[in-house]
């Protein structure tokens, strides 16, 4: 099995983030609500002047492109953070959490696929994570 890089990880916490600061949270609630808030994240140290709008808009457009389950588990598992996701997505879909680890992990290569063909339909970002 193919995956993204593992740096592309670090772009999905950040989203999440950049999400839940957009004025809601997964389930509604006002970001500012204590239980909303995730800990860790944020775009890598050594990437210069990135602008964390266009950068988080770009992996949403991708994540919203793919849709369907890769959609599905990435939004739960990285709104909810850690096991909590983990946990959740398994409720939600009825699946171990073998199953949940590995449609994580070919959510992550699928849309990481898409933010890379989106980007070479626009003007590319500068990530700082190698295109392939």
């Amino acid at each position: 099995m193919q995956k993204a890089p593992a740096e592309f990880e670090l772009l999905l916490s950040e989203w999440a983030e950049w999400k839940m600061d957009a004025g809601t949270g997964p389930l509604g609630y006002p970001s500012s609500a204590a239980f909303t808030r995730c800990a860790g994240g944020g775009l890598p140290d050594y990437v210069p002047d990135i602008d964390r709008a266009r950068v988080c808009g770009a992996v949403n457009d991708a994540i919203v492109a793919v849709g369907g389950i890769h959609q599905g588990v990435i939004e739960t598992v990285y709104f909810w953070r850690g096991l909590i996701g983990i946990r959740k997505a398994m409720e939600k879909y009825q699946v171990s959490q073998r199953t949940i680890y590995n449609w994580l992990d070919d959510a992550r290569f699928v849309v990481w696929q898409e933010f890379i063909s989106l980007q070479k339909m626009k003007k590319p970002l500068d990530t700082g994570i190698a295109t392939i």
